[in-house]
Order: structure tokens, then C-alpha cells, then sequence
């Protein structure tokens, strides 16, 4: 004899909703320039931020909430040696219910070669049973590289089974993933680097 009742209340706010491209060529972003992702933009309006990152699903786009009065939305977290055009763009709100579309373009400023290369352990190592690994690697630089992965493990204690994709070269306690044309802002993943450990 127990009843529900749901309530939905409806606030009406402004919205701030955007794109942010990478000029790869430097001459101005256009419709062939990639969109990026996971890249994360603020809007400040006196005292509240608000912070929302761009999302591959929906194509590189951010979405911010606006309130009444001055609302100045920028790009933020990215390393110096990326340039940002425009640098803000302020909207100003006087009727709640409005939505603005500003977009941004990110170019480099100088050649920088840096990745990031990070080691997830997929499960806690068992002594008997196997060990899994991935390997998430970024380029956060502004110049497209080519190199190598490298995974050292101790051969004593556990042996190479598999991984996708497979190591370019093998050795007794090395691994080496050779990569290429590792775009900036690009990132990849080595799946299931599996061991046998003893």
C-alpha cells in the first residue's frame, strides 16, 4: 500500500556549449583540423566556476552552464608550448534559457617531443597465476613521434605469455613496442600484457 511520487523541477540556465580543434598545420583551424578530447574548459561568472572537459563521444564538444551577468569562458591545463586562440571569451546573460556555441584553437608555439607512458595493473599478482598489465601511452607534446615502448620486468619471478599487440622485439626480461606517427594530443593503449608468474 506504498506509493511513489516523483517530482521534477525544470531550473532554466544559459548554456555554453563548444568545440576546441588542434591546427596541425598552423594556418588557421578549419574543417579538417581533428577535434580534441578530454581537454578541460571553465567559465568563471564573479564567484562561481565552472569546469567541464571535452568529450570524444560527442565529438570534442564541452558543455558549461552560464548564469546571469558576465560569464568568462577559457581553455585551461594545457602546457605553454600550446596557444590558445582566442584566449577567453566573455558572454554576457540577462534572460536565463540562452545558448552560445564558442569554439577554440589550440596551435603549437614551439616543438616539443614529450610522452606520457603509464602502467595499469589490471589485477593484484597472484604467485601461481597470471599477471595482466596495460599500457596507456600520450603524446603530450606538439610535434608527431615515432619511438619505442619499453617493458622491463624481473624474468626470475614471472615469464612473457601474450599482449595486443604483440612486442616488436623480446628479450629475456625486456619488452619493446615500437610506435609511430603518435599524433599530438594522440593517445593508444597496449592491452593485456600477460605474465606467468612463478
Amino acid at each position: 500500500d506504498c506509493y511513489v511520487n516523483y517530482a521534477y523541477v525544470v531550473v532554466l540556465k544559459n548554456r555554453i556549449i563548444g568545440k576546441i580543434k588542434y591546427d596541425a598545420t598552423a594556418n588557421g583551424c578549419d574543417a579538417s583540423d581533428a577535434y580534441l578530447n578530454n581537454i578541460t574548459v571553465q567559465n568563471v561568472n564573479g564567484s562561481s566556476t565552472y569546469v567541464s572537459t571535452t568529450r570524444s563521444y560527442a565529438a570534442g564538444e564541452y558543455y558549461l552552464i552560464g548564469d546571469n551577468g558576465t560569464n568568462t569562458v577559457s581553455v585551461t591545463g594545457l602546457p605553454p608550448y600550446f596557444t590558445v586562440t582566442p584566449a577567453t571569451q566573455v558572454f554576457n546573460f540577462s534572460t536565463p534559457g540562452t545558448t552560445t556555441s564558442p569554439d577554440f584553437c589550440v596551435v603549437a608555439n614551439s616543438n616539443v617531443d614529450d610522452v606520457e607512458i603509464v602502467l595499469i595493473p589490471l589485477f593484484n599478482v597472484v604467485p601461481g597465476l597470471p599477471a595482466f598489465y596495460n599500457i596507456w601511452f600520450k603524446n603530450n607534446g606538439s610535434t608527431t613521434l615515432n619511438g619505442q615502448v619499453t617493458f622491463q620486468f624481473d624474468n626470475t619471478k614471472m615469464s612473457f605469455l601474450s599482449s595486443s599487440p604483440s612486442p616488436n622485439t623480446i628479450t629475456t626480461n625486456t619488452l619493446v613496442f615500437n610506435y609511430s606517427n603518435l599524433a599530438p594530443f594522440e593517445n593508444r593503449l597496449i592491452n593485456n600484457v600477460k605474465f606467468q608468474v612463478d
